[in-house]
């Protein structure tokens, strides 16, 4: 690619592990190839510098000799020195580097196991951006990589960087002085990194032609390039004729109604006004947030897409689940009668945000009930923190494991490592209590559900014969639906969790216990290993955990009683839990 003009490029995987260990193997490519060429003959024959340490040596023995004959004379104090200095003229050029043409021809010589973008390097750019890596590095293995890359005009990017890296990467390819990124998705929009040629690495089923179209939309620079040039690393033929000639996919909206969304949009509507006018007096604003709130809810994008829209079911639908929802919040105590947010309302909305829908609500009802407090009565202090992250990974980490990993197989997993690879389910009396929410919430959502068809039936003529027990209707995944015609079903509608679920098969599906695991052992590799969590996703998954824990510490600091067990145990949790997630990665710790 050097020798064509090819460069700079950019080279897509969507494995980081794939990106690092591809910019590693062409470093030490260029590096053998320059160890080979300088223990060649024709190196040592013609650039070769030779009798340098000599010239060094002598070099210094001259400087000593004349800082001495300074340090005498200043020492006798002679009144005649300076005019016998001014007498001297200029000093005779004796520092002049006699292999400086050598070391020029050397330099370019060797510039061909250096690979280069565009345009004139600027030292000082170069210089300041690996300051700024070297100061923020505190012996991250990332930063001593990309500084040996860097010598090559190589460089990585992925999520896993800092904020130092990744600006050093993305300003240094801009620059000109690297010529090469192997980068993940992270870099498919980057308007401002416009590269002369892009790679796709090791073909995996991620790359789809809509996410194809954005990445090679970087090849071609303008100004620079009259068109870019694409190409395939291991990609198989018909994979590459189906992205070059495949059609977008469509866009399709997904009705963004949960439970915790109509919490937050009500929360939003009752807010207390702030807003106050020259004189001091409130200015009340519930009319223009009911009426942005209405727009948003009544113009939704699937209500445009979906064809289940298209004779009124869809609206109508979202209509009752707006009501189902309110009824279920008003169960949990969670709104008054004029559908204003009270009690532990704030923190239901705070966890939704933190990718904890359903486990808030569910949580929330354990919490009324005094399950919590109850279960650290009965538990010794010892064990709690590990039974709380428990309770705490059953609601808010419903991660499934592979089918291969079963439980009663003690060939697929280390037999030391059972807690730290299956998932523990919840204590006897927390169960019962979230089976009896679970009934609560499917009842209603049924009744409701119910009126939202036209003959007001929930299954469908074909499938009502014969079928009593509908209790298990919205939680299985069936292949036909048996609902009425026009319902549309989503994840995120019903607010449970199945404790007990089971696959097709009737094998009850195990859950990962990753988060109780990294609490114990505080291992990245035992993580990859027993847990089979990929490189790329464990940071992301940890991360979601602790902020789960930190909205959880906050929320009940505010909620609580002074030196309630429950409030002190979780801030505990979430300041040991946090602490060790930065050792694991490298990262420092935030106050």
């Amino acid at each position: 690619m050097n020798e064509r003009n090819m460069l700079p490029a950019m080279c897509f995987n969507d494995d980081r592990n794939v990106c690092e260990s591809l910019a590693i193997r062409l470093a030490e490519e260029l590096e053998s190839r320059e160890t080979a060429f300088m223990n060649s003959t024709e190196f040592k024959t013609k650039y070769a510098i030779k009798d340098e340490d000599k010239y060094l040596k002598l070099a210094k023995r001259k400087r000593d000799l004349e800082e001495k004959k300074k340090a005498a004379k200043k020492k006798g104090g002679d009144p005649e020195d300076k005019d016998k200095k001014d007498d001297e003229g200029p000093p005779a050029d004796d520092e002049s580097d006699p292999f400086a043409a050598q070391r020029a021809r050397l330099k370019q010589v060797l510039s061909r196991f250096r690979l280069r973008g565009r345009g004139e390097e600027d030292p000082d750019l170069y210089e300041k951006m690996v300051d700024r890596m070297k100061k923020g590095a505190r012996g991250r293995e990332s930063t001593r990589i990309l500084l040996r890359l860097f010598e090559r005009g190589i460089g990585y990017h992925h999520g896993a960087l800092n904020m130092a890296e990744k600006g050093a990467v993305e300003v240094l390819y801009r620059s000109g002085h690297l010529a090469i990124i192997f980068t993940t998705s992270t870099l498919a929009l980057g308007v401002n990194m416009p590269c002369k040629t892009v790679l796709f690495g090791v073909d995996t089923p991620y790359l789809t032609p809509l996410l194809f179209r954005q990445m090679s939309g970087r090849a071609g620079r303008r100004g620079f390039d009259h068109s870019g040039t694409v190409c395939f690393m291991s990609v198989p033929t018909s994979k590459m004729r189906r992205l070059l000639t495949a059609s977008l996919s469509t866009l399709q909206g997904n009705p963004p109604f949960s439970t915790s969304f109509i919490l937050r949009v009500l929360s939003y509507v009752h807010h207390k006004d702030v807003v106050v006018d020259d004189k001091n007096v409130t200015i009340s604003t519930f009319a223009q947030r009911a009426k942005s709130v209405l727009s948003l809810l009544q113009n939704s994008f699937s209500l445009f897409t979906r064809h289940e829209a298209e004779n009124g079911v869809l609206q109508k639908q979202l209509r009752m689940y707006t009501a189902f929802s309110i009824q279920l919040l008003r169960h949990l105590q969670l709104l008054d009668e004029n559908c204003c947010a009270k009690n532990a309302a704030g923190l239901a909305a705070s966890l939704a945000e933190a990718n904890g829908e359903p486990g808030n609500l569910i949580f929330i009802h354990l919490l009324q009930r005094g399950a919590f407090h109850l279960m650290l009565r009965q538990t010794e202090k010892s064990k709690a923190k590990l039974k709380m992250l428990t309770v705490l990974a059953n609601l808010f980490t419903r991660r499934r494991l592979p089918h291969w990993l079963q439980m009663t197989d003690k060939n697929t997993y280390p037999p030391e490592s059972r807690n730290h690879v299956f998932l523990e389910g919840l204590p006897k009396e927390m169960q019962n209590l979230v089976n009896e929410y679970n009934k609560t919430a499917i009842s209603l959502y049924h009744q409701f559900m119910t009126a939202a068809s036209g003959d007001r039936r929930l299954l469908a003529p074909e499938f009502s014969n014969g079928r009593k027990d509908t209790n298990g209707l919205f939680i299985n995944e069936d292949l036909v639906s048996p609902v009425f015609d026009g319902y549309s079903h989503d994840a995120s509608f019903l607010p449970i969790i199945d404790i007990d679920q089971r696959d097709h098969r009737g094998r009850k599906i195990q859950y990962d216990a990753f988060a109780v695991a990294f609490y114990v052992h505080e291992s990245r590799a035992k993580l990859l290993n027993m847990n089979c969590i990929h490189v790329n996703e464990m940071w992301y998954l940890l991360h979601d955990f602790i902020s789960v824990l930190q909205r959880l510490a906050e929320g009940m600091e505010a909620l609580a009683r002074q030196q309630d067990p429950v409030a002190e145990l979780l801030r505990e949790i979430h300041t040991e839990y946090y602490a060790k997630f930065c050792t694991a990665f490298g990262m420092k710790a935030k106050n």
